[in-house]
């Protein structure tokens, strides 16, 4: 059975155009298990709930909080240091829903958006003053690419989007060609025809650090990492790891990186396969399940990459028989975890982190998180035939 624990809605950013078009898409690769991750958000949780009943797929309800934390850095693992990037998410899984968020929790989040949107204005004002010294007779505007392509929260990601949107507009009312506008904003001429390949050059050459339309990031925006666990256990979340493989060696073997998940009490962790070859990803994610940790794969957003449900290597190669077994094995621990919330119990952790399952009782908790999601798609089904 094919899972997915990590896709991003038109509540934070995604490729999909709207949470009905993600889980049509999920129907159609058949999969079984969807865990909505918006980053510093739960705006979308309930239009998903809608949704995924509607659809047939049991809804994992997450969130990914930014977070800095110098002292990861400053730890020494067989003499290398433990390096985590700045605005690095960790991600809580398996909410309590529908509202897992105390008062201050929610005033805390509202800060850090205000934050986070008065540093895109500002990196919107930098890039309209870029495109009028280029020349080009293009102008961003925040309310306008809230309306047209987010829902709450502008990020980088949607500036990209907007100016790509722009530029095929005004390409098409000269009747140009958008390279030139791209040669001109990215000194470079984009190889191919591909929209979302030509959307990556616009992030690259503008919204990357030390580049024209670039804003630096107040520490403020992030949490550290003992405040974001503090919050995701408060909320009756799993903390989670997440390791991409992008942003530095991840600790360059999965023993080490064990060790220090283990000494932060952090029992799940997450991939996102399109960033690692097989071969690298099959050692990670069996190392990680022997050792009893809750193992999950995702597809995430990516600005240039096709939008992708199904899990994927960088080759572009399916998940492995073994690896969609182990993924899927996660995910009923989520599934477990999250509907323990409803009758008062722990789950897989408790409200310290500490885990309480391990061989047969978490064989049995995993079996209980299957017969979950095969149960809640037989109901949608019967629902819908009435």
């Amino acid at each position: 059975m094919v899972t997915n624990t990590h896709i991003t809605t038109p509540y934070s950013f995604s490729p999909f155009t709207s949470i009905d078009e993600i889980l049509k898409e999920a129907n159609r690769k058949r999969i079984v298990a969807l865990g909505i991750n918006d980053k510093n958000s739960t705006d979308g949780f309930g239009e998903f709930a809608s949704v995924c009943e509607h659809s047939g797929i049991y809804p994992i309800y997450n969130i990914g909080l930014s977070i800095h934390d110098n002292s990861r850095q400053q730890r020494d693992i067989h003499g290398k240091a433990a390096n985590i990037q700045e605005s690095h998410p960790l991600q809580g899984l398996a909410l309590r829903t529908p509202s897992p968020f105390s008062s201050d929790t929610k005033n805390l989040l509202a800060s850090i958006w205000k934050q986070s949107q008065d540093r895109i204005w500002k990196m919107i004002d930098k890039t309209n003053r870029h495109l009028s010294e280029c020349a080009i007779p293009i102008q961003l505007d925040y309310n306008r690419i809230r309306t047209q392509i987010a829902k709450n929260s502008l990020h980088e990601l949607h500036l990209s989007k907007a100016l790509q949107i722009a530029i095929a507009a005004e390409a098409k009312k000269r009747n140009q060609s958008p390279h030139v506008f791209y040669t001109k904003l990215c000194k470079h001429t984009p190889d191919e025809d591909i929209p979302l390949h030509w959307r990556y050059l616009l992030h690259q050459a503008l919204f990357s650090p030390g580049k024209a339309g670039y804003v630096t990031e107040m520490p403020s925006i992030h949490l550290s990492l003992q405040q974001a666990k503090e919050i995701l256990l408060h909320a009756g979340a799993i903390p989670c790891y997440l390791c991409d493989f992008q942003n530095s060696s991840e600790m360059e073997s999965p023993e080490t990186l064990l060790r220090f998940l283990t000494g932060e009490k952090i029992h799940a962790i997450e991939f996102i396969p399109q960033f690692t070859d097989k071969k690298r990803l099959s050692v990670y994610m069996q190392h990680f399940d022997r050792n009893d940790i809750c193992v999950t794969v995702g597809t995430g957003c990516y600005i240039h990459t096709t939008p992708l449900l199904l899990p994927q290597t960088i080759d572009g190669a399916p998940l492995q028989k073994d690896l969609l077994e182990i993924s899927f094995r996660g995910t009923c621990i989520l599934a477990a975890h999250q509907e323990s919330h409803k009758t008062g119990k722990h789950g897989f952790i408790d409200s310290s982190s500490n885990r309480l399952l391990s061989g047969n009782e978490l064989e049995g908790f995993i079996a209980f998180g299957a017969d979950i999601i095969k149960k809640y798609s037989q109901k949608s089904t019967q629902l819908q035939k009435k």
